[in-house]
This record gives C-alpha cells, sequence and structure tokens, in this order.
C-alpha cells in the first residue's frame, strides 16, 4: 500500500499545480504524506506544509537537486534537512543563478533564429528549466506540443541546445549531510550508469529511489537488490508534474523511510 508519495513537483519548478493543490490531490488519493520535491529550490515549502497541516497530512521537507557524476547528468533527492542550512541556501543560490543564465541564453538563440518574438518573456519562478522554454514554444505557436518542443529544440543533439553547468554530484550528497538531510538517487532508472552510482556511494549517498514510473519490475528488483547489498534507504514517488504524468500517489512507499 503506498502511503506516502515522496517525488512531486509544483509551480515553484516545473510543475503546474500550485504547492496546495498537489496537497489536494495527495489527500484526494488517500495519501497519508508526500514530499514536495521542486527543483533545486525550496520555495513551496510554505505553502505546503500550511496546506498539509489544514488536511491532516505529513510534509516532508524535500527537494530535488542538479548535479553531475563523471559527466553524467544526475538528480538527488534530499530529505529531512534543515531547511535553514547555509549550505543549502548557498547551493541553491547558485543553482538558481546557472538556471536563469542557461534559461537566457536558450531565450536569445531562440529569439535570433526566428523561434519565439522578441515580446516572449522567462517566467517569474528561481528554479527555471527546459519545461518552461517548451511550454513558451508551444504558446507562441512554434510547436504544437511539449513534446515536440523538446526533440527539435531542447535535447543536446538539437543546433539550439545550451549545456547545463552543473555541481559535482559528490559534493551535493556532502552537503545535503552538513545540512542534517538524507539524500536518494532519483530514478536510476534513467539511465544512470553503474560506475556513476557506485561514486555515489562511495561519496556517502543515503538511499535509491526504487519505485518510479520509469522502472519496471525488473529494475525495481534490481534496485532492491543493490540497495540491500549496499545498505541503502529506499525511496518511491511519482515524479508528479502535471496531469499528464503519472498520477499523484501512484508511486511511493508504505512507511516513510527516514
Amino acid at each position: 500500500m503506498i502511503r506516502y508519495d515522496l517525488h512531486i513537483h509544483t509551480t515553484a519548478s516545473d510543475g503546474v499545480f500550485r504547492p496546495d493543490e498537489v496537497v489536494f490531490f495527495a489527500a484526494a488519493a488517500g495519501l497519508s504524506g508526500l514530499a514536495v520535491t521542486d527543483h533545486d529550490t525550496l520555495d513551496a515549502l510554505p505553502e505546503a506544509r500550511a496546506a498539509a497541516a489544514e488536511a491532516g497530512l505529513v510534509l516532508t521537507p524535500g527537494v530535488e537537486i542538479s548535479s553531475a557524476v563523471g559527466g553524467v547528468e544526475v538528480h538527488i533527492l534530499a530529505y529531512a534537512f534543515d531547511e535553514d542550512s547555509p549550505h543549502l541556501q548557498h547551493l541553491f543560490g547558485e543553482q538558481s543563478a546557472r538556471r536563469r543564465e542557461r534559461a537566457e541564453a536558450f531565450l536569445k538563440t531562440f529569439k535570433e533564429r526566428g523561434l519565439l518574438p522578441e515580446g516572449a518573456r522567462l517566467p517569474d519562478v528561481k528554479s527555471l528549466g527546459r519545461p518552461h522554454l517548451a511550454r513558451l514554444l508551444a504558446a507562441h505557436g512554434t510547436v504544437q506540443t511539449m513534446s515536440e518542443a523538446f526533440d527539435r529544440y531542447l535535447v543536446p543533439t538539437a543546433p539550439t541546445f545550451i549545456p547545463k553547468p552543473l555541481p559535482p554530484g559528490e559534493d551535493v550528497v556532502e552537503c545535503v549531510r552538513r545540512a542534517g538531510g538524507v539524500t536518494s538517487l532519483a530514478h536510476p532508472g534513467h539511465a544512470v550508469p553503474h560506475r556513476v552510482i557506485m561514486a555515489l556511494i562511495e561519496a556517502g549517498l543515503w538511499g535509491m529511489e526504487i519505485d518510479h514510473p520509469a522502472h519496471d519490475d525488473m529494475l525495481r528488483g534490481y534496485y532492491t537488490e543493490l540497495a540491500d547489498r549496499h545498505g541503502l534507504g529506499k525511496t518511491g514517488g511519482s515524479d508528479f508534474h502535471s496531469q499528464a504524468s503519472a498520477a499523484l500517489g501512484s508511486h511511493g512507499v508504505d512507511t516513510l523511510p527516514f
């Protein structure tokens, strides 16, 4: 039985629903609690915490941090940390600046190529990402869908692609540890090489996300065995972004592991 969904996004990053709305969805799904894990920002937590208290749900502080290990982009989920940690606040400040700089470079490129009008503007959020740009391209009629925007303009093979500057994953693990929190490798089934997983384990990774929409039974079994072999904790979540993604509460854990 899934009682806690530990991977959810809101409008504070690239989700389409407000923090109070995702809490409502969690309650409607019959969950006991949730973790809001926006990309590189904690901005949704105050509103989500207030809504969770009103709904009688457990709200676990969470965040999904973008990083790289050996040239491979990896996302690290963090939970149960000190939200006022200067280590995390510094990291998120740097991540926000990197994200905005990259998004503005994308926007400039799209305007230069005639893909967006001069008046097109980025949304006013700290955690800008490619989904925001995909929505912008779709809103201006450059593409029909977000998927088309990614395929034509936002993937590494596209001539318009702008690489993302990322902190080392090992440093992220240590930063969260200093903030008193735990780290879990998000969706390792997204082609995360074994050598990268082992490097993070050696750096002090606490756990792995086992139940995720990208993981079939075989992958869940494989990552469960790997986590057990190395004494890692296990997390799970729907990676909810919108109604087009996996339903909130469709993936997760039956008990809080931390």
